[in-house]
């Protein structure tokens, strides 16, 4: 296995997760050490300078800087949270689906990944954004969920299958 520069042959490697009912995305991802430092580049010019020339030229010319400055980071970040949240079930492409989109701009504004366990995360220009959850939970397991909905005047109730707040609590302020 090939090491990459500024990784010691002692460290160990994180390699994403596979995509559900794919390949192993390790084809596509490049292996990186944990120990998330940060965002030390300029992420927030790199995304302001996409939005203003959201074209294949200026993304070819900032390649480098999207891989090491960006993504490199993201994938640290993913490995250092693998323990708690497990692995990525995927990590964006900065490619967007343009085939049926009226809006032809060829590269994603942000970068984000999701985790197994109900994590995301995602980074634009603005800042990063982590939140955690679950995504089209099934019948069953809502079910199982107690639900408590607290609103600012105190009032808590206990439903189960539904996250509507009572309308007591949706009305008050």
């Amino acid at each position: 296995m090939a090491r990459h520069e500024g990784i010691a042959a002692n460290q160990p490697l994180f390699e994403v997760g596979r995509q559900r009912g794919g390949p192993p995305a390790s084809a596509n991802l490049p292996l990186v050490a944990g120990e998330f430092t940060g965002w030390k580049g300029d992420f927030k010019g790199y995304f302001l300078g996409l939005r203003a020339n959201n074209n294949k030229p200026y993304f070819e010319a900032h390649r480098r800087q999207y891989d090491q400055e960006i993504k490199g980071p993201l994938l640290a970040l993913l490995a250092d949270l693998e323990p708690e949240f497990g692995p990525p079930n995927r990590v964006a492409r900065p490619n967007r689906d343009i085939r049926f989109s009226a809006d032809k701009s060829p590269y994603k504004l942000n970068i984000y990944a999701d985790v197994e366990r109900g994590g995301y995360v995602a980074l634009d220009a603005e800042g990063l954004v982590a939140a955690g959850g679950r995504y089209m939970v099934d019948d069953g397991q809502l079910k199982r969920l107690p639900w408590r909905g607290k609103s600012s005047s105190g009032c808590r109730h206990h439903t189960r299958g539904t996250i509507r707040a009572p309308t007591c609590c949706a009305t008050s302020g």
